[in-house]
């Protein structure tokens, strides 16, 4: 079985692990200064203050996509369930969007079927259901790649699926 993508429709924006919002959503810092001028009678002044550093959120791409299945019998039955695909975004109260990009018949997406729950522990978990949209035959084509786009905030991911 070969499957190959060559299709992007994502750009892709760093995201630094270092600051990130949902690990650590604001930092204090303490500074210091001290004056170094010191006399025979006066020893050195300083002074300090406590600072906040507040990160602001913003959306980053989901961080983990995967299909529950990958194999369906040849002449499926139009309809016929391959798998569920699920994302997982870390941010709280996102709607990921699914599409396919790429793979377009003989698979789509079943409409209305996406489920999203929020995470115990943060962040949003979506499926939805990829199913047989037209014919599938072994004897002409053994293999399919089906790219998969999810999409939250305005950023997204892709994965290509081996079907």
């Amino acid at each position: 079985m070969s499957c190959a993508s060559s299709v992007s429709r994502c750009t892709s924006t760093p995201h630094r692990a270092d600051l990130n919002y949902e690990g650590t959503p604001s930092y204090e810092i303490e500074v210091s200064a001290t004056d170094s001028l010191t006399t025979a009678t006066a020893d050195p002044k300083s002074i300090r203050a406590v600072f906040t550093i507040v990160i602001v959120d913003v959306a980053e791409p989901p961080n983990f996509i995967s299909l529950s299945g990958s194999t369906v019998e040849e002449n499926a039955v139009i309809g016929t369930a391959v798998g569920n695909i699920t994302a997982k975004d870390q941010d709280a109260g996102e709607l990921l969007a699914f599409s396919l990009i790429e793979g377009e018949p003989p698979f789509r997406l079943r409409g209305g079927s996406l489920t999203c729950a929020d995470a115990v522990a943060g962040g949003v978990t979506c499926s939805v259901v990829l199913e047989v949209a037209a014919g599938v035959d072994f004897e002409v084509r053994p293999s399919h790649t089906v790219m998969v786009e999810v999409r939250t905030g305005g950023v997204c991911e892709e994965v290509p699926a081996c079907v």
